[in-house]
């Protein structure tokens, strides 16, 4: 064939090599027997003429008979050989003409199987010839012409340039051709061929041929892309990987695993992963994590490791066992960076615990309130009716203060609990900081130093001024105790923008505008188990008697309710420093008036409507309330204060409400009354008004309320200032 149906040049050349090795071998067979017919029929001729000489004609014709006889033996002898010889050679070459044709078969089957042409270039007459697979890879037709000029304008024009200076290279530096290249078949679409060959030279060195194969790569460079892509999918991951070998030392790390180690790739391929221990674990621990992946099993589980830096971190992990092709075991290892994760998991269990305690201490402080309400009213009434001087005075006295402390708690308790209802106003936190400086500076002594560093057009925010009045109070007093030996306290200001960064960080804030309450000293500072617990009620460092625990978690509620945030920052021996963020409002700012001093408060004779479910706070109220001339009427539910004011043929001039009772709360009594005395006037008490809250929101800038438990000289002071308005 010329083409795929004819021999290929290679196996030509093999073949000629075994048919011309076959007749040497006769030759040499032949020529040893001609040796000897040779040297039987010289003796003969000598002999016949030494009989000459001796003129003895019988002996020359008896010789001569028998070297006749014998050149007639050797010749029959001869052509018996030559035969049978020439039969074996012809019977031989058959032989491996069949063997050739069934190999040329095999061959042929072979690269049709494979899928690989062959090319042959005649590069003197500039002439090729192509097999039909050689064409059907370039997308030509059997028939098609084969020439340089139309393999170029099948090979993509990308590769073009490339191609051809391989071919030249190889004919210049006398070397194998070797190329991967793509072709565009007539429908469009593009495949990968690979070619190989070599150049034949003159004696003068002159390129004559050049013989080679082509095959089809496609599956192989879609293989090599697949892994191409899946390794730069590895590289480009996210999470952290690390390949392993059998001993543990590190073959291939990601670009995600430098990040989250420091260590560069260089540094990492050939080292053992033991460069990342944090000393945090056990032996036991890494015992059981080999005992499993050396198992065959997949280890996953929670580690702490540590950086290049020194700097700690927590990391998930997943190591999973992998054989590779030649049956060694490697192994795979994926991290996940979980450090913040922690951090955040960490601020969110601080977060519901504080939540837990907050809802616990509200729902105690409410049940109290009552009662230290009845101690308080009735120990104030006996104190009234006794002389000073009375024995039993001092003890009303004392019951009186012991209840007034408990007071004082189971507000810090409903502060936290964010359940004390708030009067919020838009300030500038510079005036609250103003009214109460003074007071601060005594509160904290002559050896410690208190700056103030308000900042210029501060923004308003929307806050109760009394309870922010409280959180300077707390958090001075606080930095007052952490500085025995003296110190300085900075109280500072300022407009701030909370991004998205900021966000990340101090989860749960919300990016926008701020104002900063600043509240720094140079105090002892907290360690990090301290700072976990800093704002739960009841915990303290102080010893026994001189705290209770409150401050921090009264700060902590009165800035939550506030819709703010708190955050500490501190190290033991430096010092601590606390920033409160809350929200920046865009409205002017009310003006804030310095407390004013407290009279003594007096009764009146105006009719009061007293509604309270609680009938022992209740009764204390209407003897209270009676005791300072006015007139009370009495009710235990809503809907009774209702029907006794319809049925009041006089005036009612003040309606006294708790705010949480059954079926209605006091605001919604409160708008009902109105209908049938416009001109009613209203006070609420409320020991908790969580549910209320919730309901309404704040309380009503014009519906004054009392907080309960209150003092009876409190009270009656409210009333006044109420009905004269």
């Amino acid at each position: 064939m010329q083409g795929i149906n004819g021999p290929c040049p290679q196996f030509v050349r093999v073949v000629s090599r075994m048919n011309k090795s076959r007749p040497s071998v006769y030759a040499a067979q032949l020529r040893k027997i001609f040796a000897i017919v040779s040297a039987a029929t010289a003796i003969l001729i000598v002999s016949e003429l030494s009989t000459w000489v001796i003129h003895d004609n019988a002996a020359v014709w008896l010789i001569r008979t028998i070297r006749i006889s014998l050149e007639l033996f050797f010749a029959a002898l001869l052509s018996f050989t030559i035969l049978k010889k020439e039969r074996y050679f012809q019977s031989n070459l058959l032989k491996e003409m069949e063997e050739r044709e069934f190999a040329q078969d095999q061959m042929r089957l072979a690269m049709e199987t494979a899928r690989i042409g062959y090319w042959d270039w005649d590069v003197v007459k500039d002439k090729q010839v192509w097999s039909d697979i050689c064409k059907a890879l370039l997308g030509l037709p059997v028939g098609s012409e084969a020439s340089f000029e139309v393999l170029m304008k099948r090979v993509h024009p990308d590769d073009r340039e490339r191609m051809r200076n391989a071919i030249d290279g190889a004919i210049k530096e006398k070397k194998a051709y070797a190329g991967d290249f793509r072709v565009i078949w007539p429908d469009g679409t593009v495949h990968w061929q690979s070619a190989r060959g070599r150049a034949f030279y003159d004696e003068m060195g002159r390129t004559t041929r050049m013989i080679g194969v082509s095959m089809d790569i496609e599956e192989q460079k879609s293989a090599e892309d697949r892994l191409r892509l899946q390794a730069a999918a590895l590289e480009a991951a996210a999470n952290a990987i690390v390949i392993t070998g059998a001993g543990g030392n590190i073959l291939w790390v990601n670009q995600a695993f430098s990040n989250l180690t420091g260590y560069t790739k260089e540094e990492s391929i050939g080292q053992n992963p033991r460069m990342l221990k944090s000393l945090e674990h056990d032996k036991s621990f890494y015992d059981n994590l080999w005992k499993t992946i050396q198992s065959g099993q997949v280890w996953r589980g929670e580690l702490k490791n540590k950086r290049k830096d020194g700097s700690l971190y927590t990391e998930q992990m997943t190591i999973t066992p992998v054989h590779s092709p030649s049956g060694e075991i490697n192994f795979v290892g994926i991290k996940q960076d979980v450090t913040e994760n922690k951090r955040l998991e960490a601020q969110y269990r601080q977060a519901q615990k504080m939540e837990a305690v907050g809802r616990l201490a509200g729902g105690v402080a409410h049940d109290f309130n009552n009662i230290l309400g009845v101690i308080m009213g009735y120990s104030e009434i006996s104190l009234g009716e006794l002389e000073p001087s009375h024995p039993l005075a001092k003890n009303f006295l004392k019951i009186k203060v012991a209840s007034g402390r408990a007071a004082l708690l189971i507000q810090q308790l409903l502060t936290f609990s964010r359940q004390q209802v708030v009067y919020p106003r838009a300030i500038n936190l510079n005036k609250v900081i103003e009214n109460v400086s003074e007071m601060l500076r005594r509160a904290v002594g002559e050896d410690v130093t208190t700056t103030i560093r308000p900042a210029m057009s501060l923004g308003t925010v929307q806050a109760d001024v009394g309870q922010l009045e409280q959180v300077l109070m707390n958090l001075v007093v606080n930095a007052r105790d952490a500085m025995p030996d003296g110190g300085r306290i900075t109280i500072e200001t300022g407009n701030v923008e909370l991004d998205e960064n900021y966000q990340r960080e101090h989860e749960p804030v919300q990016p926008g505008p701020y104002v900063m309450l600043s509240v720094a000293d140079t105090g002892v500072g907290m360690d990090e188990t301290t700072k976990a617990r800093l704002f739960e009620p009841f915990y303290t460092t102080k010893e026994p008697g001189k705290g209770t625990g409150l401050g921090l978690s009264t700060v902590y509620g009165i800035v939550k309710q506030s819709s703010g945030y708190i955050w500490a920052y501190s190290e033991a021996g430096i010092g601590t420093t606390f920033k409160i963020y809350l929200p920046r409002i865009d409205v002017p700012a009310e003006v804030i008036a310095r407390s004013e001093q407290k009279v003594r408060p007096r009764g009146g004779s105006e009719t009061i409507l007293l509604v309270e479910d609680d009938k022992a706070f209740r009764e204390l109220l209407r003897l209270s309330l009676q005791s300072a001339g006015y007139e009370v009427l009495e009710a235990d539910a809503p809907e009774k204060a209702l029907e006794v004011a319809q049925n009041n043929k006089g005036d009612v001039h003040l309606v006294l409400s708790d705010m949480v009772m059954p079926q209605t709360n006091g605001i919604e009594l409160i708008r009902m009354l109105k209908t049938l005395h416009p001109e009613l006037r209203a006070i609420l008490m409320s020991g908790y008004a969580a549910d209320v809250l919730a309901r309404y929101g704040t309380v009503p800038l014009d519906t004054p309320l009392i907080e309960k438990p209150f003092t009876l000289d409190s009270l009656l002071s409210k009333i006044r200032a109420v009905l004269d308005e």
